[in-house]
């Protein structure tokens, strides 16, 4: 949904402030639904204020596009960190992987307390609370990231029916069965995170996305000892609390789980800090955070950067007026009251679009990388040793008439079955079909992808006298082949599906059938939720 581009703040001549600058894509422009999701994020991130969150310094527009200007960090997200230390074949430390999750549980807890404005709470839940939403810095501080998915009280957007957010491998029961979520379904993720700090493996690892989904719904998570028979007991009992298959038995704040967290460790004698955590950082990410330092240097003593010329902000700006432009296209700040905000003058024109971030977004160039490319923007798929390369992305629409289009493309088909490499990045699915709502959710290809969408009808369903006989027989016919007509990706291309309908894996056909119908059921309409989760 959102570019990411390294930014420069220029206050006095000579004076650079990095940032970093998320920007909605120019596809997107146009498309409510996306904007609504983007202004959300963007209303959201300008009020969070916390030493375990990202901080947001601005939101506006840059040139024609909504922007949010956010700090840069230096490090690595902690699922980068993980895949960095596989590649070496080596593992995080069991403490460090502790002291991480317990600093990204205050700053979860902090995000499920921020209050309205009024006051009254917003029931914030973040919905993807994983290790690549938690981010490492090179002097050991701990941050949550990208509340693009959150939900609260206040959004504008909704959950549509039918589609669940969130990455399938750490979500809650209740999520999966788009069913309402509250903070636990975070503590869920929590859990799963701890599990897998003790079990010292991906939890479900080796398993489909469908197998996953029927072993959590099941409540059927097995305890990490299982996997590591040295797994102090009192650790295994957090996790396993906040693996609860039902909310009301897990830990009721992300707070009373850090809490037993900490109590543990103390049990188990385990002590870290964030000296320790910055030294496990540097050793790992420390070299190609260096390379980028270098290589911003080399740009801005070029003067090789693209101008952006930000128009004033429509979105809780929380700078002042708007500069104006000049002949030359620099930036000239209006009369105004002096402001402690940066302006956003310069996007750093390094490599492919989206490659320097807060986190890793792309990473796929299209010919072999130039000098120019930083080694901050490789992709886990392309290091040795890291998971396979290639991914199964799996999209079913209801109606079966609409049209999908992954990041901007039509591929021709309904259900959509395609290989495409591996990343990292936040992709756009967007589906049409005549007579009803337009529908846009985001979607990583870090491992193997099935959503189910649901559109919502704008027109009556017209009276029709076949039989139900002849509709269910309807029903029961095989979907059509799908193939990719165009490539999802500008880089690289990606290969066509075959014209016949793929094999199905296991039951995935079966037990995605049976969510889409078990997502449809009728509910009634919560005011207080209009997400429908």
């Amino acid at each position: 949904m959102a570019e990411v581009f390294l930014a420069t703040a220029d206050h006095t001549p000579g004076f650079h402030k990095l940032l970093v600058l998320k920007l909605l894509r120019e596809s997107l422009a146009e498309d409510p639904h996306a904007v609504t999701m983007f202004l959300d994020e963007a209303r959201l991130a300008a009020r969070l204020n916390h030493r375990n969150v990202v901080q947001t310094y601005e939101v506006g527009r840059a040139d024609t596009r909504y922007a949010i200007v956010m700090e840069y960090l230096e490090g690595a997200s902690w699922g980068r960190l993980r895949r960095l230390a596989e590649r070496d074949e080596r593992k995080l430390p069991l403490a460090a992987g502790l002291h991480v999750l317990s600093e990204a549980l205050t700053g979860l807890h902090y995000a499920h307390e921020l209050p309205d404005y009024d006051g009254s709470s917003l029931d914030l839940v973040h919905r993807d609370f994983t290790p690549n939403n938690i981010y490492l810095t090179l002097d050991g501080q701990v941050k949550v990231l990208d509340f693009g998915i959150a939900k609260t009280r206040a959004n504008v957007s909704e959950t549509r029916t039918g589609v669940f957010k969130g990455t399938v491998r750490y979500m809650a029961p209740e999520a999966l069965l788009a069913e309402r979520v509250d903070r636990r379904a975070d503590v869920y993720m929590a859990g799963a995170m701890l599990w897998e700090v003790l079990a010292g493996q991906r939890m479900w690892a080796g398993k489909e996305d469908a197998a996953i989904m029927h072993s959590t719904v099941a409540g059927a998570v097995p305890p990490p000892s299982r996997f590591d028979p040295k797994v102090p007991s009192v650790l295994e009992a957090v996790a396993l609390k906040a693996l609860e298959r039902e909310p009301a038995a897990r830990f009721a704040t992300a707070l009373e789980m850090r809490d037993a967290l900490r109590r543990a460790m103390d049990e188990a004698g385990i002590a870290y800090g964030t000296d320790q955590l910055a030294a496990v950082v540097d050793e790992h990410a420390g070299e190609s955070c260096r390379g980028l330092r270098e290589q911003v240097a080399r740009e801005l003593a070029s003067g090789d950067v693209a101008l952006v010329d930000r128009t004033s902000p429509s979105v809780a700006s929380l700078e002042a007026p708007a500069p104006t432009t000049t002949g030359t296209g620099s930036i000239t700040p209006a009369p105004a009251a002096p402001s402690r905000a940066p302006r956003v003058i310069a996007a750093v024109a390094i490599g492919v679009v989206a490659a320097l971030a807060v986190w890793v977004v792309s990473s796929r160039p299209a010919e072999p990388a130039p000098a120019a490319v930083l080694p901050v923007a490789q992709s886990a798929s392309s290091a040795p040793g890291a998971l396979p390369e290639r991914v199964t992305v799996r999209i079913a629409v209801e109606p079966l008439d609409a049209r999908i289009e992954i990041d901007g493309r039509a591929v021709e088909g309904n259900p959509v079955e395609l290989r495409t490499e591996r990343d990292d990045a936040s992709h756009v699915v967007r589906a049409r079909a005549p007579g009803h709502e337009p529908q846009t959710i985001e979607v990583r290809f870090d491992r193997d992808v099935h959503a189910a969408m649901t559109l919502t009808r704008t027109q009556p369903r017209a009276s029709s006298s076949r039989p139900a006989s002849s509709s269910r027989r309807r029903a029961a016919s095989p979907p059509p082949a799908a193939h990719v007509a165009a490539s999802v990706a500008s880089e690289p291309a990606l290969p066509a599906a075959p014209a016949t309908t793929p094999e199905p894996v296991g039951d995935d056909h079966d037990f995605d059938r049976s969510l889409a119908r078990r997502a449809r059921a009728p509910r009634p309409i919560d005011t207080e939720d209009p997400f429908g989760d």
